[in-house]
C-alpha cells in the first residue's frame, strides 16, 4: 500500500480483526498519516508482521478507542515501524488511545534524526488500561523521546524493552519528561530488565538489528516463536522483531582512552 492519503489501513467498528504481513509506505507529500490505524474495534485483534514506513506523516501504528476482556486482548507484535522525514511534525511509531486490553509485544520502532520534534516518541500512551508491553525496540533519532505516557495505571506492565533516544529526555511519564533512563525506571516502578542502548541497525531504512546487547536480551512468551522473517525465536529471544546472531563483542577488559596526564 503505498502513498495512500490519510491512513494506509484504517478499520472503524470491527470485531477481532486481523491486519497481518503488509507493507505500507507513503509518498513526500503524505501529511497526519498512520499506517495502520483501528479505531473502536475490539476483541482479539492483531496487528502483526507489518512494514509501516512514513517519510512524511505523524505515525506508524494507531490504536484507538479499543474495547477487549481478560479472555479477549488484543496483540500489536512482531511489527516494523520506521518514521522520517518532515522536520517538525509530531510522530508517533505505536500509539495507544484509550485503549483496554491491548498487548504490545516484539515490536522495533525507529524515529529518525530528520524529526525535530521533541514530543514525539517511539511508543505512546494516553489514558486506557491493561495495556502491557514486552520485547520491544523503541528508539528514537531525533528531538523526541523514546517512550511517553500520561498515565500511571494504564500501563500495567512493561519490561525486557530497549529504549534509545539522542536528544535530552529519555521519557515523558505522566507531567514530566525524564532525563535518565534509570530516572524513568524508578518514577515508573517498570522496565527493571529493560536495556537503554542503540540497537544497531543495519541501515536507516532497514530495521533488522545487530547490538550484542539485546540479542538474547528479552523474555520468552507463549505463542510468540517465530520472528518477523519466520524465524524461531531463542529462548531467551532477542529484543524486537527480528531474532539474530550478533556479529559485535562488547569490550570486556579495562581501557585508556586519552592521555595519562
Amino acid at each position: 500500500i503505498e502513498s495512500a492519503l490519510s491512513n494506509g489501513i484504517y478499520l472503524y467498528y470491527c470485531d477481532s480483526p486481523v491486519v497481518t504481513d503488509n507493507v505500507i509506505e507513503t509518498g513526500s507529500s503524505t501529511y497526519y498519516y498512520w499506517g495502520i490505524e483501528l479505531y473502536r474495534c475490539r476483541y482479539n485483534y492483531e496487528i502483526t508482521g507489518n512494514t509501516v514506513i512514513n517519510y512524511e506523516g505523524e505515525g506508524g501504528i494507531y490504536a484507538r478507542d479499543n474495547d477487549g476482556t481478560a479472555g479477549n486482548v488484543g496483540i500489536i507484535a512482531n511489527n516494523f515501524v520506521n518514521i522520517d522525514g518532515n522536520g517538525d511534525t509530531q510522530a508517533r511509531g505505536i500509539y495507544t488511545n484509550s485503549t483496554d486490553y491491548v498487548n504490545v509485544y516484539f515490536n522495533t520502532v525507529r524515529i529518525g534524526i530528520s524529526n525535530t520534534h521533541s514530543s514525539s516518541a517511539a511508543f505512546q500512551n494516553s489514558s486506557g488500561s491493561f495495556v502491557n508491553l514486552r520485547n520491544n525496540i523503541f528508539c528514537c533519532f531525533g528531538a523526541g523521546k523514546a517512550f511517553n505516557s500520561n498515565s500511571s495505571t494504564a500501563i500495567e506492565s512493561s519490561d525486557y524493552n530497549c529504549f534509545f533516544t539522542r536528544a535530552k529526555y529519555v521519557a515523558y511519564w505522566i507531567n514530566t519528561d525524564i532525563a535518565t533512563f534509570k530516572d524513568y525506571q524508578d518514577v515508573s516502578t517498570r522496565d527493571a530488565h529493560s536495556v537503554f542502548v542503540n540497537p544497531v541497525f543495519l541501515a536507516d531504512d532497514d530495521l533488522h538489528s545487530n547490538s550484542s546487547f539485546i540479542d538474547g536480551a528479552g523474555v520468552a512468551l507463549q505463542g510468540f516463536t517465530t520472528d518477523f522473517d519466520g524465524e524461531l525465536r531463542n529462548d531467551p529471544p532477542d529484543i524486537g522483531a527480528d531474532e539474530f546472531t550478533s556479529t559485535l563483542t562488547p569490550m570486556t577488559s579495562t581501557y585508556t582512552i586519552g592521555g595519562t596526564t
